[in-house]
């Protein structure tokens, strides 16, 4: 067989059984996967690192953050003005 059996062989027989060895590290990825962000979620101890202020435990609502509007349906931030200088909403 020329070179075209070759490639034949390798990828649809997987004469080089590299099939294996994809199938072993996929296999690891997914025996050792974790979600973070679930673990963080469930401790209060975690959570608390990711709290929208530091010095208080009151929010603001986004919408007095920033200026919002409504395109075709969705709600998307507002543009900057022209002269390049970010608009908030933020009061302190």
């Amino acid at each position: 067989g020329g070179p075209i059996e070759h490639l034949k062989e390798v990828i649809i027989h997987d004469s080089l059984g590299i099939n294996d060895e994809l199938d072993r590290r996929m296999q690891h990825l997914v025996d050792s996967y974790h979600d973070e962000w679930a673990e963080v979620v469930k401790d209060p101890k975690r959570r608390e690192q990711f709290k929208q202020f530091v010095n208080t435990d009151e929010n603001q609502p986004r919408d007095d953050l920033i200026e919002f509007i409504d395109m075709r349906g969705q709600v998307r931030p507002a543009d900057w003005p022209a002269d390049g200088q970010p608009q908030t909403n933020w009061k302190p």
